[in-house]
């Protein structure tokens, strides 16, 4: 079955089917941020140690997208994030550079030049916009300025985003006093920045995969191990076993 869905629908999707029955394990951030920085360092290593495996740099590379969908469902949501997507990547140019094919130079971009506010942007119809959609546009805005970056210029990059994104989320600073709309909106463009790289490194001309499929792929209707929603913690866990003492109920 091939599902076409919004990357909030996306979001909503991994979360029925595996945020509530994992919910002992999920619903401390601290994990699922370690578990997302687990799989970034495993898919950094796919240059170096696997580069000839290509089931390897695809499960690494949807185990990324899909650790990232639990840290979005943590925080600013899937609705936010769609709507984030829309700002930052669906106004047909750069929004650093603001050129409609990207000339950012490669050691770094500058700040946007437009603020973010996610009520002006959820009924942009940019949000209802497929992951497949999204590979397609993020390839033609930056062609250019990807061309020129190394595979491990990629993954500098994408550690670089991994930092700013665990550094905002909100319930990191609820007890700070810094203003939580303010917070969950950095986190949903942090989520779409990160976003972004991960589709980066699908489209590099030695990688080239369907993003939206891959990260679907045995989770169309459910579990990959179970009969429809996941009961027995194998997408928490990440491996091929189930933890002993694991509750596994929805």
């Amino acid at each position: 079955m091939d599902l076409v869905l919004s990357l909030a629908e996306i979001a909503e999707h991994f979360r029925q089917y595996f945020w509530i029955s994992n919910w002992a394990f999920l619903r401390n951030i601290q994990v699922v941020e370690g578990r997302l920085v687990q799989a970034m360092k495993d898919l950094s290593e796919w240059p170096r140690k696997g580069r000839g495996d290509r089931d390897l740099l695809e499960k690494q590379l949807a185990a990324c997208f899909r650790w990232l969908m639990a840290v979005v469902n943590f925080g600013c949501g899937g609705q936010i994030y769609g709507a984030a997507m829309a700002f930052a990547y669906g106004q047909g140019h750069c929004l650093h550079c603001g050129k409609a094919l990207c000339v950012c130079p490669r050691d770094g971009r500058p700040e946007r030049q437009e603020k973010f506010r996610a009520e002006d942007w959820l009924g942009h119809p940019h949000v209802n916009l497929g992951l497949r959609d999204w590979q397609r546009i993020i390839g033609e805005t930056f062609a250019l300025a990807n061309s020129e970056l190394s595979d491990n210029d990629f993954f500098t990059r994408c550690f670089q985003e991994l930092a700013e994104l665990t550094s905002v989320h909100p319930e990191y600073h609820k007890y700070r006093g810094r203003d939580a709309t303010t917070l969950i909106s950095e986190q949903a463009l942090e989520s779409c920045d990160l976003t972004a790289w991960l589709i980066g490194i699908a489209n590099r001309e030695s990688v080239r995969v369907d993003l939206e499929k891959l990260v679907m792929r045995g989770y169309e209707e459910r579990c990959h191990f179970c009969p429809r929603v996941c009961v027995c913690g194998q997408f928490a866990l990440g491996r091929g076993r189930i933890r002993k003492g694991f509750p596994a109920t929805v």
